[in-house]
């Protein structure tokens, strides 16, 4: 047996803990401490022998080498004994035979040895790697087949997470706090067969992190599982094929010690396991919880009132429905009926009504079908919002629901009426815009009318004294110093084309806090175009110095003109994984203003698939299921998604009145991140300086060569020039007030003009050739 200790300079003692007494190991080995010193030691079984443990005394500190030959069959670390920071490392495990093996608290503890110990004598591995806070070695190929006890052998080990999957356990009964704390283990487990074990207690107690299948366990001879995966806050999995013992116990005296309480189990995988309960007749147990929710009434239910169960700290989901109506959309493009040929429409929202109710909800499964969850009664069903030109049979569908559990399937035929083309544009600012960051952006392109039409081509303007264009998908047919062109090419009816835009925002004292940036997007053709105006997407956005990564931005801003009212304001909520692990669903709740029309409500993209619902009191709730969405340390860039929609203001909105709102963003089980508060205001007119200053000023020649001349007006004097590069390095500065510019000394490239003047800054792009 070779280890690697770290002799500090004061203490100077060396501590190898082992165990003495009547019929414990007997030890018959040479001890080399690497400093010269070799020494005996014995006992007999008896408690006879050397001393209680090794000790040397080092002249010195430093790295030391120790040396065990012979019989050393166990090794003994206690918590909290100061020695234990002193082993470093195993380098190597010899022939010992180990009958007990426990390094509780070695904090430092690592492996470098390459053979494996011999485990042949070992039938418990109690505490073995307990507080081994840093120990993240491969033991994946310990023969412990004759193990029984795995009680608290990983406990506290919060940096551990190696593969134990070839593990042979089958002797194993204790699995007591086995991986308790184990904050980093996330290893599969589903082989392993637990068939012999009995207490399964606090099992995965504070594993934070653990999430793995473990549908093939048996179970069966299991009587203990209180806290088993009590904290484990990421655990989500189906055990409804486990074969609980009748006499199991899953509670303790107080209410947060629970088998399931603290995880992050799901409403489906709540709900298999109350009905596994319910199979199985196990009765008169108690299971407590935490941010647990159910659609499974019924069993739940039966394990009250029938089983004599006890069950708190759950609650029904807002989000169960006992019926379903589903089926396809389809565009008739050739007016001949729908059939398989036709297109499949995912545009349209669906609205449920009846005398109680009006629901709104949107949700396209893989194979495209619109599905609509309903509790049982009598409804009406129509497509929302659909343009004046299309006709929809049915225009309203009667389906009634009597009890649970019913399928209903109605498919959806959509006509033109007439001929239409209508193109649509728009701008989404994916991320804030920060001085010397890039920013991301999606142009998106609809045809939301009823013909094909062709050679569609996007200008997007935007401005090029404080922003550079750095890259899209597709690439930019066209590349002007303000201006990108693409070709789109082709749009079927409800077709879209999506360009992805990365742009860098300059650095100050070019781009500041609260600057805005202007980008007017456009498409053609326009000719036949049945409403011009969306054809022309303006955005301005303002700069900040600081993002939150969940927000809520109105892209029109703060205010609108009294003539815009009838025109849709765009909303985009962005959010962010900030988490520390996967979130599998996440839900966003947007309360709508009662000055917004939430039947015009249309959603423009996502970063998601997503299920909308609108309920009657005007709660909108974006549902991503399975979203899966990693969290930010694991990857920053997929840790984040989005919603963006637009809504109309009702029509009695008049000059004056505000429309407000934020969002409410559930990840899991979480409490919610309240986003921040969004207004708009109804304006007579926008606020527009009254004096123009950049018309008013001249700069050229751009490109210049060398001398930069300025025309200026009498009533504006320039009070400061600056030249700055593109990373915001002063070149240039002066005081007076310039007619013209020495450009000689500057190198061939891109710059910024300050100018600050009696009437206002402004700043240009100059190009030096």
């Amino acid at each position: 047996l070779i280890m690697t200790y770290d002799i500090d300079d004061e203490y100077l003692v060396l501590v190898i803990p082992t165990l003495l007494g009547v019929g414990l190991p007997v030890y018959d080995c040479t001890v080399d401490f690497g400093d010269g010193t070799i020494v005996d030691y014995t006992s007999n079984g008896n408690g006879e022998g050397s001393v209680q443990a090794l000790y040397h005394t080092y002249d010195s500190g430093g790295i030391y080498t120790v040396t065990i030959t012979g019989d050393f069959p166990a090794i003994a670390y206690q918590l909290g004994a100061e020695y234990s920071d002193e082993l470093l490392s195993i380098d190597q495990w010899g022939n010992m035979q180990w009958e007990h093996l426990s390094f509780r608290g070695c904090s430092n503890l690592v492996f470098n040895a390459t053979d494996i110990p011999d485990l042949s004598l070992l039938t418990s591995l109690r505490g073995t790697f307990r507080n081994c806070i840093n120990f993240n070695s491969d033991i994946s190929n310990w023969d412990v087949s004759n193990v029984e006890s795995l009680l608290e052998t990983f406990r506290g080990a919060s940096s551990f997470n190696q593969d134990l999957s070839n593990w042979n356990v089958s002797n194993v009964t204790n699995m007591e706090d086995t991986f308790q704390g184990a904050s980093a283990f996330n290893q599969a487990l589903n082989s392993w067969d637990v068939s012999n074990v009995i207490n399964m207690e606090e099992t995965f107690y504070g594993a934070s992190n653990f999430n793995q299948a473990l549908n093939n366990w048996d179970v069966s001879n299991v009587e203990n599982m209180r806290s088993t995966f009590k904290n484990a806050s990421t655990f989500n999995q189906d055990l409804s094929s486990w074969d609980f013992n009748a006499n199991i116990i899953f509670s303790g005296s107080f209410s947060y010690d629970s088998f399931i309480y603290g995880t992050g189990i799901d409403i489906e995988n709540y709900d298999l396991l109350l009905e596994r309960f319910v199979d199985l007749g196990i009765e008169n147990k108690t299971l407590f919880l935490t941010n647990t929710q159910y659609c499974n009434e019924l069993d739940r239910q039966i394990l009250i009132e029938t089983l004599n169960w006890t069950i708190d700290g759950d609650e029904p989901s807002e989000y169960c429905s006992s019926n379903t109506l589903f089926g396809e959309i389809r565009y008739d493009q050739n007016n001949d009926g729908c059939d398989t040929e036709d297109l499949i429409v995912t545009n349209f929202s669906l609205n449920a009504s009846n005398n109680e109710d009006n629901i709104t909800q949107s949700f396209y499964n893989e194979d495209l079908n619109y599905n609509l969850f309903l509790e049982d009664g009598s409804y009406t069903v129509n497509l929302v919002n659909v343009p004046e030109y299309f006709t929809v049979n049915p225009t309203d569908l009667t389906v009634d629901f009597v009890g649970t559990e019913e399928i209903v399937n109605q498919n959806f035929c959509i006509t033109a009426n007439q001929s239409v083309e209508d193109l649509i544009i728009t701008l989404l600012p994916l991320n804030e815009a920060r001085p010397g960051f890039e920013s991301n952006y999606k142009l998106i392109v609809k045809n939301v009318g009823t013909e094909t039409i062709n050679n569609i081509s996007v200008s997007l303007n935007f401005d090029e004294e404080m922003q550079d264009y750095i890259t899209s998908t597709p690439n930019s047919d066209n590349t002007l110093p303000n201006q990108l062109n693409f070709n789109i090419g082709t749009l079927f009816p409800f077709g879209r084309g999506i360009i992805d835009i990365t742009m860098l925002t300059f650095q100050p004292p070019i781009v500041n806090e609260n600057d805005v940036l202007n980008f007017e997007a456009s498409v053609l053709p326009q000719e036949n175009d049945y409403t011009v105006e969306n054809n022309v997407y303006n955005l301005r956005q303002n700069v900040v110095n600081s993002f939150d990564p969940n927000d809520k931005r109105v892209l029109q801003g703060e205010q609108i003109t009294i003539d815009e009212i009838g025109n849709y304001l765009d909303y985009i909520i962005r959010f962010q994984n900030t988490g520390s692990a996967d979130a599998i669903n996440v839900i966003i709740e947007d309360t709508l203003h009662p000055n917004l029309n939430y039947s015009s409500l249309n959603v423009i993209s996502s970063s998601h698939n997503y299920r909308l619902n609108i309920n009657p009191e005007n709660k909108v709730e974006f549902i991503f299921e399975d979203i899966q969405l990693p969290s930010e340390n694991i990857d920053a860039e997929g840790s984040n998604g989005y919603i963006a929609y637009k809504i109309k203001p009702k029509d009695d909105v008049s000059l004056g009145d505000f429309i407000t709102g934020n969002a409410s963003i559930y990840f899991d089980y979480n409490l919610p991140i309240i986003t921040n508060m969004v207004s708009t205001e109804v304006v007579e007119n926008l606020d527009v300086e009254n004096y123009s200053l950049k018309n008013n000023i001249l700069v050229y020649p751009n490109p210049v060569n060398n001398l930069l001349h300025l025309s200026v007006p009498s009533s504006i004097e320039i009070e400061e020039a600056k030249i700055y590069n593109l990373q915001g390095k002063e070149i240039f500065i002066s005081n007076s007030n310039l007619k013209s510019i020495d450009t000689n000394n500057l190198l061939t490239g891109i710059y910024i003009l300050y100018l600050k003047t009696n009437k206002g800054i402004l700043n240009f792009k100059l190009i030096k050739q």
